[in-house]
């Protein structure tokens, strides 16, 4: 089982409880692995590079994942 660990500017538990952050983190990471391939999600996760890995920014690649969710 694969362990995400990334710093984030505030830590989770002030912003949201953890179940609410694992349910979270769990459907973007299902998302992208979906939408572009387990192995370009291993190659984010080492590299941390989401421009790198997607050709597109952050912000982008979150746009589509919540419009997924109204799907």
């Amino acid at each position: 089982m694969w362990t995400i660990s990334c710093s984030t500017p505030e830590p989770l538990g002030r912003v949201m409880d953890d179940m609410t952050a694992y349910i979270l983190a769990g459907s973007f990471v299902q998302f992208l692995i979906d939408t572009h391939g387990l192995p370009r999600f291993r190659s984010l996760y080492e590299t941390a590079d989401y421009e790198k890995v997607y050709a597109k920014p952050f912000a982008t690649i979150e746009k589509e994942w919540r419009a997924s969710l109204s799907r």
